[in-house]
């Protein structure tokens, strides 16, 4: 496979948050002109390098053990694109996918291809929310430019239960070392105090994901943004966020966000997709919000609202209104 290497990049951009949070619609519009790469999950176990065995996967600046040692080393490859992607089969797959993806691949082996061969490239967009917890060792050690995406816990949850995916917060305790540098005992406690439905458990997911990359961001200065914000000024917010990671803006893209969407567009993903990046943003987060059960609204409210009144209005989750006992 050709590849025509990376020295002239200069500019390593990765894009992380939790699944279903926005992350592939924001770097497919960051990776629009012809100077951008883009490299699709490299560290997610079902498409991303060989070797990838841990999804949510910690590593400490310290790196303590073999598997972060071992996964620090990958990031040397990615920074010289000498690595492979898996393509992504899932059993679902319409007929018509399957036959692409025998021929191209999925979208990670695609994109690889074109990066490694683009002689134009001076930027690089990686995307993955699959591995959110290695954004500060990309930051510190290699030099990338993180970007992270948050979506309202009550819409991310919503869009979880569209599709039945689910982050599982176990993943995230299992890993000693993280479980040290990034929780408590009252963290834990609370966990363990909670009946460990899809639900709740994605919730302690988005806190204890979410918490971690804020802090990370407040202390290095990486922008983050909020899918609702996206959604509601794409232009605007695009336009910033551009701005602040040096990437070249054009009428192009300019167009490009305004079709994807536009009020033209349904707000509802079309039926069989997973996603669909043309929609009517602006009335996305109320419709997934408001087709959650009360009584959901308010558990996540309460698991989350820690970090969420950081970002969100308590208003924002439209909560029941408790009964008056007087």
């Amino acid at each position: 496979m050709i590849n025509v290497g990376t020295r002239h990049i200069h500019n390593w951009i990765f894009v992380t948050g939790s699944i279903r949070s926005g992350t592939t619609f924001l770097s497919d519009i960051l990776a629009t002109p012809l100077s951008v790469d883009y490299i699709h999950e490299p560290f997610n176990i079902r498409c991303g390098m060989p070797g990838m065995e841990q999804r949510y996967q910690y590593i400490a600046e310290t790196l303590e053990t073999d598997a972060m040692r071992a996964l620090d080393r990958q990031f040397e490859k990615l920074k010289r694109y000498d690595f492979d992607l898996q393509t992504s089969r899932y059993a679902n797959d319409p007929s018509y996918i399957k036959m692409i993806k025998r021929v191209v691949g999925s979208r990670g082996p695609f994109f690889l291809r074109l990066a490694k061969a683009n002689y134009l490239h001076r930027h690089c967009v990686v995307k993955d929310p699959t591995a959110p917890l290695v954004a500060r060792h990309l930051h510190t050690a290699h030099q990338f430019k993180p970007v992270v995406i948050i979506r309202h816990p009550a819409s991310l949850v919503a869009s979880f239960a569209r599709v039945s995916w689910w982050p599982e917060t176990r993943k995230l305790l299992s890993q000693p070392l993280f479980v040290r540098d990034c929780l408590s005992e009252e963290d834990l406690d609370w966990y363990r105090s909670y009946d460990h439905s899809s639900l709740s458990d994605a919730c302690f997911h988005w806190l204890f994901t979410y918490r971690t990359l804020l802090e990370w961001a407040d202390t290095f200065g990486w922008p983050v943004i909020t899918h609702e914000e996206l959604c509601a000024h794409p232009v605007e917010t695009f336009g910033a966020l551009f701005d602040a990671l040096q990437l070249p803006w054009s009428s192009y893209v300019e167009r490009k966000i305004q079709r994807k969407t536009s009020d033209g567009n349904s707000p509802e993903a079309k039926q069989g997709r997973v996603q669909d990046f043309s929609r009517d943003s602006a009335q996305i987060f109320e419709m997934r919000r408001d087709s959650l059960a009360p009584s959901d609204r308010q558990t996540i409210f309460d698991i989350t609202q820690e970090v969420a009144l950081e970002l969100y209005s308590r208003e924002s989750f439209n909560l029941p209104t408790p009964l008056n006992t007087t």
